[in-house]
């Protein structure tokens, strides 16, 4: 290696360095804002360290509708970690630490140490990866095996060399980690069979059938497992629709979440058009454009039959896809003659970074956090019933549907939900604490009283003076003066 070789590789990483930094500063302030939501709940719940793994497995989990992987090294984590949130943070931290790790060793394995710099900067700074990094949830462990995945096979296609077997364990793991994660090995199993025949290389469509068998096979083992199990893990899909507005509200999250606003869009599209003008782009671009059609494509042809369509699910694979087009633009800035296509190439793959920072800082703040515990807890002590009236979902009057969400919140409290099905009078409510409302914009974004109490199944004939305390999605209706 001469000087320059020497000079460049300390320069990306130095980059690379200084991603990590970044990363690590805003994953701390934004763990500081603390909060759960009703899916991170539900993961709280469902890991419980005191339950067996059976318990885990066949009660807990029949109400998951992604694999079980994630919810068994939390609950293992939470033996030693018993505070959710923190075991969740240090797992996806892990799962992020390792899976740079793993790119930048992969690619100095190749002699292609400043590219590994270089995918480990785009992971780590994709909004993807900083947004799910502070959920309690499957993405990150998904978005992590996806990535390691991505980056392995496009190293076994160049190289021609390497363990097979290890690239279907991990195939097959990708496929236990979440729905999308099954869909994205697919994608990428189905992308060698089409690079292997369209390059007439034996070894890389066989790769890619054995990894498209072997992420098959858990998948379905796992998923007629559960199909038939009470309480029904597809009845819990039931909230996603096909109908035109859930579509579009889809597409706009993907967008919005995954590239940034609409005049970022203009100039993405306009830097793939030129990227696309180039030979050496369309065809190391091949596995990238049938791995997107499958994967971006996919959920909208099955939903069709089996709604499974919501935009944070393509947070999954988003990253992954990033650092295949990055070995594509890769290999134009090596073949191709033109610099303006090859700063286009560039561009496109860099702009979802870029904007990567303000959208996830975006997202996090809108983040649905149930901050009226902090409320209630405080006045479970002005509650001689125990009974606080709860709801979340705008269509949902019998509360809790999920009493998992209440439960942990309110432990050690004394205090139980019920629901809000029937109507009540204040002046009856012997509790300081009225009504709970979470995760529902419909009911906390009124401010006219006596709607909201019309809302609640509420009455007020004795003019009962009330406190509302209002949070993003929620608030908490006390009785004032008590």
């Amino acid at each position: 290696m001469d000087r320059k070789d020497i000079n460049n590789e300390r320069f990306w990483l130095g980059l690379c360095v200084l991603a990590g930094t970044v990363f690590c500063v805003l994953f701390v302030i934004n763990a500081r804002r603390g909060g759960l939501w009703t899916d991170e709940l539900f993961t709280v719940w469902a890991t419980d360290p005191t339950i067996s793994p059976w318990q885990l497995q066949f009660d807990r989990l029949r109400y998951e509708t992604n694999p079980p992987l994630h919810f068994w090294l939390l609950y293992g984590l939470r033996q030693i970690v018993p505070d959710a949130r923190l075991a969740g943070l240090i797992l996806n931290f892990t799962v992020v630490a390792a899976t740079v790790a793993a790119i930048v060793m992969t690619m100095r394995r190749d002699g292609r140490a400043l590219l590994g710099y270089g995918l480990a900067i785009l992971f780590s700074l994709n909004s993807a990866t900083l947004i799910y990094v502070q959920e309690v949830r499957a993405y990150v462990l998904a978005i992590g095996l996806s990535a390691v995945l991505a980056v392995l096979v496009m190293s076994f296609v160049r190289e021609g060399r390497g363990w097979v077997a290890v690239l279907a364990v991990l195939g097959a793991v990708t496929a236990l980690s979440h729905v999308y994660g099954a869909l994205f090995a697919g994608g990428l199993a189905a992308a060698l069979v089409v690079e292997g025949l369209v390059s007439r290389r034996t070894e890389v469509w066989r790769a890619g059938l054995i990894i498209g068998v072997a992420c098959s096979v858990p998948f379905l083992i796992w998923f007629m497992g559960v199909h038939h199990q009470e309480g029904g893990t597809l009845r819990n899909i039931g909230w996603i629709s096909f109908a035109p507005e859930h579509i579009k509200s889809t597409i706009d999250g993907i967008l919005r979440v995954f590239i940034g606003p609409v005049w970022v869009l203009i100039i993405w599209a306009m830097a793939l058009v030129t990227a696309l003008r180039s030979p050496v782009f369309r065809r190391s671009g091949l596995m990238v454009a049938v791995v997107a059609v499958i994967f971006l494509i996919g959920p909208f042809v099955i939903s069709a039959k089996v709604p499974i369509l919501h935009y944070r699910y393509f947070a999954v694979g988003f990253p992954a896809l990033v650092l295949l087009l990055a070995f594509a633009v890769n290999e134009v800035w090596r073949n191709e003659p033109s610099r303006l296509r090859k700063g286009a190439a560039a561009i496109f793959v860099l702009i979802p970074v870029v904007m990567s920072l303000p959208v996830s800082w975006a997202e996090l703040t809108m983040k649905p956090v149930w901050r009226g515990a902090e409320v209630v807890r405080v006045n479970a002590q002005a509650c001689p019933s125990g009974v606080v009236r709860g709801l979340t979902y705008p269509d949902a009057r019998v509360q809790p549907i999920f009493p998992f969400t209440y439960e942990y919140l309110l432990r050690s409290t004394g205090l139980k939900v019920t629901g809000s099905d029937q109507v009540a009078d204040v002046s009856d409510i012997n509790c300081r604490l009225v009504a709970w409302v979470e995760h529902n914009g419909f009911i906390s974004e009124t401010t006219d009283e006596a709607l909201l109490l019309e809302r609640l199944n509420l009455t007020n004939r004795q003019q009962v003076p009330l406190v509302i305390h209002h949070h993003r999605n929620g608030l908490v209706i006390l009785k004032a003066g008590r």
